[in-house]
């Protein structure tokens, strides 16, 4: 039976079936005892960006920052609503199954930003476009259709590739941060639903990143 479960948890994976259904948030906690699951490393960067607090929160917890705030707050990013911005994400896996992390306004956390408009995040490959005709993974990260962004390790691994991909980035549209500014409540900014991922340094207006795989 656990042999069963193991093989099946590569095949969720292999064949794109991770993560959510729809744009909610999954309640259920999959068996993480695969035996090629591990941990990656952030290599040091001393470039500045915004600073998360190194622990991490727990499945579907929120990334927190050296401010105390579960959240990237709306004031680092606010001088780009009339023009984008691009922000690269740094991050580390923690030993897990699988690996999420959700794009959610802080004002209304259920919410996830690509949900609202899948304008609102670009500059990422998309679901579809990560995996060649025989499920083998083209691109370390992922947007999925249901705005979280997924790490294809679990792939790689199978695949006999390394998993050295450190961080990532994505566009938000000016409409996406204005959307993000005007939040009802006091806690307004981009919020980070994280399953296997610590982000531990936000970068703002800064340079794409390529996260193709690269074999030879």
């Amino acid at each position: 039976m656990m042999i069963m479960k193991k093989i099946s948890c590569v095949l969720l994976v292999l064949f794109i079936a991770v993560g959510m259904v729809g744009c909610g948030s999954r309640n259920e906690k999959e068996d993480s005892s695969l035996d090629n699951m591990g941990e990656t490393q952030t290599p040091e960067d001393n470039r500045e960006g915004v600073e998360t607090l190194d622990k991490y929160p727990g499945d579907w917890g929120f990334i927190k920052f050296k401010d105390g705030k579960g959240y990237l707050d709306a004031k680092y990013l606010e001088e780009y609503a009339d023009s984008g911005v691009t922000i690269e994400i740094m991050f580390y896996l923690v030993k897990n199954d699988y690996f999420l992390l959700g794009f959610n306004n802080a004002s209304k956390l259920e919410e996830k930003l690509y949900c609202v408009d899948n304008s609102y995040i670009s500059g990422i490959a998309r679901q579809k476009d990560s995996f060649d005709d025989k499920k083998m993974p083209l691109q370390y990260v992922y947007l999925q259709d249901d705005g979280f962004v997924a790490f294809n390790a679990v792939g790689c691994w199978n695949a006999g590739y390394d998993y050295n991909c450190y961080s990532f980035s994505v566009d938000l549209s000016a409409d996406a941060i204005k959307h993000l500014c005007k939040g009802k409540s006091n806690d307004r900014g981009l919020a980070f639903q994280t399953y296997g991922v610590q982000v531990t340094k936000v970068l703002i207006n800064t340079g794409r990143v390529d996260t193709t795989i690269r074999t030879k």
